[in-house]
């Protein structure tokens, strides 16, 4: 395989991470991979995307890491534009919608032509302090937050475990298997007769059918009525997970379900992954219990290692004629289109 050199947005910055990666093409059945999976989770994306990587990267040349994972989520994706650009071209075409009189616009971008930010100063080794513990900051590689991603869904699931005594979730799961059940049983029985002539049996069976149905629907029925009454004791719950509050309860299925109550401590967490060895045991309330100066200095540490491509494009509408702005977030639709 040719590798062929390509410098990361990161810009040689960063301490024991590398400047340049030595990458190949990667194959059509790469390409097919990537758009099956553009169409799920954006995890998902990430995951073939580390493969595909891992596979066309010469990692003899990169030193000190061998896998993708271990890049900052701007420089995986600066190498994916590099593979977009020079596989399928550099020209994508974009649906814009106009805010000011609804129509569609579709606009070509030249993707060569999007400003790329790079971190313009070495990031040195620097700590700080929390409830006079030290910890060391580090600029934050996809490993991380896959990690913090396990984390999170581990602190969900413990707030969703305290509340399956309110939710009756694997009682009424069975009685709808047990309705499927007897809706697909009354369907053979209906063919069967059918088939030896026997119609005059048909009406008997569905009756028979009906009693069960409306037999469970009741039990489920009842499980909903002491589901909604626990409204409250949920909702507390919740609030001490500092996880948004529900409407109704049938809003809640699984720990997936459960969103923090507001995207500001959404954002604090996200923090976390600039620190180094942090408490993993209720990483919720560590990032919002820590005293308010250290915002300020992760915030600027933030701003500090900021790099990548800018994230929207400026149009005109070509109805209206008044000025679009059209956010950019590079999903893989955007490349693979």
């Amino acid at each position: 395989m040719t590798y062929y050199k390509v410098e990361l947005s990161s810009n040689g910055m960063l301490p024991n991470y590398p400047r340049f990666i030595w990458i190949g093409y990667i194959l059509l059945k790469h390409w097919k991979d990537l758009y099956i999976a553009s169409k799920g989770s954006s995890d998902a994306f990430e995951d073939v995307l580390t493969g595909v990587l891992d596979s066309v990267i010469d990692w003899d040349k990169t030193g000190f890491i061998k896998t993708s994972d271990k890049l900052t989520l701007p420089d995986r994706q600066k190498l994916f534009f590099w593979q977009r650009i020079n596989c399928k071209g550099p020209e994508v075409t974009l649906l814009f919608k106009c805010g000011s009189c609804g129509e569609l616009n579709e606009v070509k971008v030249d993707l060569t032509t999007i400003n790329e930010d790079r971190i313009k100063q070495k990031i040195k080794n620097e700590k700080i302090e929390i409830n006079d513990v030290k910890y060391n900051l580090k600029v934050p590689v996809r490993e991380d937050l896959l990690k913090l991603n396990k984390l999170l869904n581990e602190y969900k699931f413990n707030a969703f475990k305290k509340l399956s005594n309110y939710l009756y979730i694997n009682e009424i799961e069975t009685l709808n298997s047990e309705l499927d059940r007897v809706n697909n049983r009354t369907n053979v029985l209906i063919l069967e007769k059918m088939k030896s002539m026997k119609t005059n049996e048909i009406e008997e069976i569905k009756k028979d059918a009906n009693t069960k149905r409306e037999e469970i629907k009741n039990k489920i029925q009842e499980y909903q009525n002491k589901t909604d009454s626990s409204l409250k004791e949920v909702n507390d719950i919740l609030g001490k997970f500092y996880l948004k509050q529900l409407n109704s309860i049938s809003d809640i299925k699984s720990y997936k379900d459960l969103e923090f109550d507001d995207p500001y401590t959404n954002y604090l967490v996200s923090l976390i992954l600039c620190i180094e060895n942090y408490p993993e045991e209720n990483i919720v309330n560590f990032m919002l219990n820590i005293p308010g100066n250290i915002l300020k200095i992760l915030e600027q540490y933030v701003s500090l290692i900021y790099h990548g491509f800018e994230k929207s494009v400026k149009t005109e509408c070509v109805f209206c004629k008044d000025t679009i702005f059209r956010k950019l977030d590079l999903t893989p639709d955007f490349f693979l289109t």
